[in-house]
């Protein structure tokens, strides 16, 4: 008796059947022929003869996978034409890697063609390297991820344009006589943002000399006028204070200019310049009084308290201040170059000035 079993057509546009002997389990003419291998006797052979998967794949036609999966198993059965030229490939008889030999009895797979064995090795062959490669693409986007955030963090904190709120004012008098010193306070504000670190530097002009400075300045050099301190901001305004003085040979009229700068890290560093009063004019009066009227009245010695009164460096400054404000004004004495203070007339000595 025959029984036919439909097989997937090769043509698309007719279908076909491959009939098997029932009873003596024989293919039909026309079917293909599968036999059994024994996989450790593959391996064992081989090895033995110093062979390569590979080699075994090239010389019958398929990937190592395919290798690989008879000799653990995993594909027993296989073509026959495969079987002997696995055969031809170990140099041995086909009967020595079959199975049982005594009991093996040649099988007919009638199968669809979607299920031939190499097709199925080629297309699970495929879909390993497909997922291989999204396996890397995977990784490699993550890691790509993770670089570009790193880089974008360090992109901030190095040279990102982070503000740094600070502010430097310079206090200078608008005048000063030949000779004579006179204060420069540079007021630097970080509002209020946590302290930050600095470094200022003030550039004099030549015919100007350093006489002390309050903090005492990091360094200082004479020969290219300027001078510069290292700190940090407070909480609040921090101001740094030197007191100068002109050459007595200087003439009237003469104008000095005066900047500086301060640069600051938070992050970064980032400079900014010294604003506020840059001029100083040579002239025949004290630089307390600034509206050059030979006396020094209560809102100018309140000014001078205002912005100098802190600074313990500058008391003998302004105990000359304190004089002149208490006396009947001064005068400018162009012989000693020195300012006289006129003693207060003796129907004001009741001390209502």
């Amino acid at each position: 008796m025959k029984a036919y079993y439909p097989v997937a057509p090769q043509d698309s546009r007719q279908e076909h059947f491959v009939t098997r002997d029932v009873k003596s389990d024989r293919p039909a003419a026309g079917s293909m022929a599968m036999v059994k291998i024994d996989g450790t006797m593959v391996r064992r052979i081989r090895e033995s003869r110093g062979l390569t998967q590979l080699y075994i794949a090239t010389a019958v036609g398929v990937t190592t996978d395919t290798v690989s999966r008879w000799e653990n198993r995993r594909y027993p059965s296989i073509k026959q034409d495969n079987a002997l030229k696995l055969a031809q490939a170990l140099e041995v008889t086909l009967e020595e890697i079959i199975e049982n030999q005594g009991e093996q009895k040649e099988e007919s797979a009638a199968r669809p063609a979607k299920d031939d064995e190499d097709h199925r090795d080629s297309s699970e062959t495929e879909s390993g390297s497909l997922l291989k490669r999204r396996g890397r693409g995977i990784y490699a986007m993550t890691a790509l991820l993770f670089l570009s955030a790193a880089v974008a963090v360090f992109w901030w904190y190095f040279f990102s344009e982070a503000p740094v709120n600070i502010h430097a004012a310079r206090l200078l008098p608008a005048h000063a006589a030949p000779g004579q010193s006179f204060p420069v306070v540079i007021r630097i504000d970080s509002g209020k943002g946590n302290p930050v670190s600095l470094i200022l530097r003030e550039y004099f002009p030549a015919g100007i000399s350093i006489i002390e400075a309050t903090p005492s300045f990091t360094r200082s050099n004479d020969t290219k006028g300027h001078i510069k301190w290292i700190g940090r901001t407070g909480r609040t305004a921090t101001s740094f204070c030197y007191l100068a003085r002109t050459a007595p040979e200087t003439a009237v009229g003469t104008e000095f200019e005066f900047n500086g700068r301060v640069t600051a890290r938070k992050g970064r560093s980032i400079s900014h310049p010294v604003f506020g009063s840059s001029r100083l004019r040579i002239e025949p009066f004290h630089w307390a009084d600034s509206d050059r009227d030979n006396r020094i009245d209560d809102e100018e010695i309140l000014k001078v308290y205002d912005e100098l009164g802190n600074i313990e460096k500058l008391a003998l400054e302004i105990g000359t201040i304190e004089k002149i404000w208490s006396g009947n004004g001064y005068r400018w004495d162009r012989n000693t170059r020195s300012f006289r203070v006129l003693q207060q007339e003796t129907e004001e000595s009741t001390g209502d000035h």
